[in-house]
């Protein structure tokens, strides 16, 4: 009876590593996925902010900006 508990024990304990690291991995990812996400939303935000501000100049680099969000937008 001892024997078998101990083997149940070390199947209970081998099921609870394997699981705890495969939630790590998934953590992991979660965490490099979130990462690379908020990257590009910055950079989106960023180069909006860029538009914007360059489509108040009256220069022709800001003309070009304004024609571009045009044409982007339809």
């Amino acid at each position: 009876m001892k024997e078998m508990f101990s083997k149940a024990m070390v199947t209970c304990a081998a099921i609870a590593v394997f699981t705890g690291s495969g939630a790590a991995v998934v953590n992991g990812l979660s965490s490099l996925i979130d990462l690379k996400v908020d990257t590009v939303l910055v950079k989106r935000e960023l180069a909006l902010k860029e538009a914007e501000s360059a489509s108040f100049d009256t220069s022709v680099a800001g003309a070009l900006v304004k024609g571009t969000k045009k044409l982007l937008s339809n």
